[in-house]
């Protein structure tokens, strides 16, 4: 491991999240599941022990709907709309809401167990509904207050611990994440959902041996699965075991049983070592994948190839993608392959090819920064300088490239001898995004400025 950690650690921090928006494909699981399903619906109903009961007249409406609430629940929902009024009681908005959830209107079932809380306030299956819907909107806070109330209510299973844990991991509230999962667990201790809950908590803290030893287990349960692999070898990356991580996925992949995402890492791996050209083999193989879609990924790499000086490798990376992925590629991702082939142009001395690049882009977008600047650092090596110091002082006027833009400008001055304009530019940077080196530079063009007028 030499030096291009931040590139890895880069992919890392987007790769893994622990912060993370929950409403990921393995949440989507269960949100979609039957068992999940059939504990949701079945909280239609009184539990007239604890909670409130119906009015004698909402009795018998809902007596008269109770047969179509499952065989036609947009029937119902009309004629429950028609019926409720404000002073309707706390289980006809209930109703009402499970009915919205089962159809998919997820704000208006939010709403309706607003409205059956506000009437009932320790209406504890309202509560617990709600506390779910707003767990799948991504809104922790609110959730964690409606599943607390929940569990104080007397409702604690294995689904609103690990949602509270959900809650919590949303919130980084890793401890409380973890106390929550583990609940959830000893209720349903065959949970994936939970137990890789509880892993992601682990890794929020450090905790990697745990963590490791959690997923360990499960995939002894699951050697197949992919998700977990791809775990297993972050935790390895994070102990910087990268070795390590490289021969699990590698023995994976001669059983053909790495996918792409644990292809494009163990690419990742092996460019982090500068095993160029294994990690060349390996993204191309990853994109033959059908189901690969990580772009950005690539890119990176690309980006990567490029510091290096190694164009031949990042050209051919570019043809690859361009090949397999062309029509999947977003209109940013267009923009970006077209940067990344003007950087080599300038850089193997292609300059009408970088231009005409760069041309492109600012068609596409007159306000790309990054194309300006580089427009202008070709127009300046071609002793062009008034079309390199339009193209600096349009780049000054984007957002993010102000103070380069501006720095850019000062070294044309600068090649002038014109130390005022030049320091005043610098000056008006720093102000902008203050940097070590820009301040070392002005410094100097201030000793070049006192020796010029003494």
């Amino acid at each position: 491991m030499k030096t291009y950690l931040l590139f890895l650690a880069t992919f890392l921090l987007c790769a893994f999240s622990y912060g993370q928006d929950w409403k990921s494909d393995e949440l989507k699981e269960l949100w979609n599941s039957t068992e999940f399903k059939k504990k949701f619906l079945r909280s239609y109903g009184v539990a007239t022990d604890i909670e409130p009961r119906f009015e004698l007249d909402e009795q018998e409406f809902y007596s008269g709907i109770r047969e179509i609430i499952f065989d036609s629940p947009a029937e119902a929902i009309n004629q429950l709309e028609n019926y409720i009024s404000d002073s309707s009681g706390a289980v006809m908005y209930f109703t009402l809401g499970a009915l919205y959830y089962q159809e998919g209107y997820n704000s208006k079932a939010i709403a309706n167990y607003e409205k059956a809380i506000e009437k009932f306030p320790d209406y504890r299956r309202a509560h617990r509904n709600l506390g779910i819907l707003l767990s799948q909107e991504g809104e922790y806070e609110k959730s964690i207050k409606r599943l607390t109330k929940t569990i104080q209510l007397g409702d604690a299973d294995s689904l609103v611990y690990g949602l509270l844990g959900v809650g919590y991991a949303g919130m980084n509230q890793h401890l409380a994440a973890e106390s929550s999962f583990r609940i959830a667990i000893i209720s349903e201790p065959e949970s994936i959902d939970w137990q890789l809950g509880l892993v992601r908590s682990y890794l929020a803290q450090e905790k990697y041996i745990d963590a490791q030893k959690l997923l360990e287990s499960l995939l002894e349960k699951s050697p197949d699965s992919e998700k977990l692999w791809s775990l297993h070898a972050n935790i390895l990356v994070q102990q910087e075991k990268f070795e390590d991580a490289i021969v699990n996925i590698e023995l994976l992949r001669d059983q053909g049983k790495a996918g792409s995402k644990l292809l494009y890492l163990l690419g990742d791996l092996y460019l982090n070592d500068e095993y160029e050209e294994l990690a060349l083999g390996v993204y191309k193989e990853a994109m033959e994948d059908p189901s690969s879609t990580d772009s950005t990924r690539l890119l990176r790499a690309v980006k990567t190839y490029s510091s290096l000086g190694s164009y031949d490798s990042a050209n051919d990376l570019l043809s690859k993608l361009k090949e397999t992925k062309q029509a999947e590629l977003t209109s940013e991702e267009q923009l970006e392959i077209w940067r990344l082939e003007a950087k080599m142009a300038i850089a193997t001395e292609e300059g009408d090819k970088a231009i005409s690049l760069l041309t492109q882009i600012l068609e596409k977008d007159p306000l790309d920064g990054e194309a300006l600047i580089m427009a202008g650092d070709y127009y300046s090596l071609e002793g062009e300088n008034e079309k390199a110091m339009f193209r600096y002082e349009s780049a000054a006027k984007v957002e993010g490239f102000e103070a380069d833009g501006l720095v850019k400008q000062a070294q044309l001055y600068v090649q002038k001898s014109d130390y005022k304009q030049a320091l005043t530019l610098l000056r008006k940077a720093q102000q902008i995004d203050f940097r070590d080196n820009i301040q070392r530079y002005l410094d100097s063009i201030e000793r070049l400025a006192r020796a010029a007028s003494s």
